[in-house]
């Protein structure tokens, strides 16, 4: 029996187009106006570390190569508290 061959071929790629690829998320540059104020914190280990300011909702990106942050004032008696952070001046 002789092979036969579909009238049409099928595809079962997506036609749309692909979404664009995340980009890795860059350090936020924290709007410190009001209500918020700056303070300078240091990050007293040195693993990298990401902390998202629990008042104000602000991500904060630490790391051994940039320990010195300005973070949101209402943030900064949370972020003291873990004991990874001191006051910088």
């Amino acid at each position: 029996m002789p092979a036969t061959t579909p009238a049409h071929f099928t595809s079962f790629a997506d036609p749309r187009p692909a979404p664009p690829a995340m980009a890795p998320r860059p350090a936020v540059v924290a709007p410190f106006g009001a209500p918020f104020g700056a303070v300078s914190l240091r990050y007293l280990a040195r693993s990298p570390i990401v902390v998202r300011g629990p008042v104000s909702g602000i991500e904060y990106r630490f790391s051994a190569a940039q320990p010195v942050q300005r973070v949101a004032r209402a943030d900064r008696e949370a972020l003291l508290r873990t004991g990874h952070f001191s006051v910088h001046d």
